[in-house]
């Protein structure tokens, strides 16, 4: 199914449904659904990151979190995680919640349209060593870092995903925990 295609829960800013929409027509309209990023720590603290696909449409190339999705309607943030870690790096962890949902809002032009992801963002968190088998759509490439190693990388202008330079303080405050 194309990804524009997939039905989402539309919420309130208290995030109760208040409906469903295609994920296009919720990007197109700014209507607030719901998402996910998962933190994926080894044994030694280290947080994998995944450099996204070349043939991914917004961000290519760039340093992204373990994985991020959209939730699917009627589906929970856990099982979207579950989902996430499965489609995207072939594993199957069990997840849980690093932080409470907050509404996250961006905009940006793709292919002479506004996009506006209105989304309220719940953080989860796995232990997970790999190894990892990689959906080549999606994912280039994965490796575990330290958080100072990534520090280095944002003061290095590497080239990150906005939504994942929107995210490392809240990321260094459960990592801490």
């Amino acid at each position: 199914m194309e990804f524009d295609e997939e039905l989402v829960d539309i919420v309130d800013e208290n995030n109760e449904v208040i409906g469903k929409a295609k994920r296009g027509e919720a990007h197109k309209k700014g209507l607030i659904h719901r998402a996910l990023s998962v933190l994926v720590l080894n044994s030694n603290g280290q947080i994998l990151l995944q450099q996204r696909s070349a043939n991914r449409s917004i961000h290519a190339l760039s340093w992204d979190l373990s994985t991020s999705e959209h939730v699917l309607a009627d589906e929970t943030y856990e099982d979207a995680g579950k989902r996430s870690l499965k489609e995207e790096l072939g594993v199957n962890a069990e997840v849980k919640r690093a932080n409470k949902p907050n509404l996250q809002k961006r905009k940006y032009e793709l292919k002479n349209q506004t996009v506006y992801e209105n989304e309220i963002v719940c953080m989860l968190i796995t232990k997970h060593s790999g190894p990892f088998k990689l959906d080549p759509n999606e994912v280039n490439k994965v490796k575990f870092y330290s958080v100072d190693q990534i520090e280095k990388m944002i003061k290095d202008k590497i080239k990150f995903t906005p939504w994942f330079l929107d995210e490392w303080e809240n990321v260094k405050k459960v990592i801490r925990n």
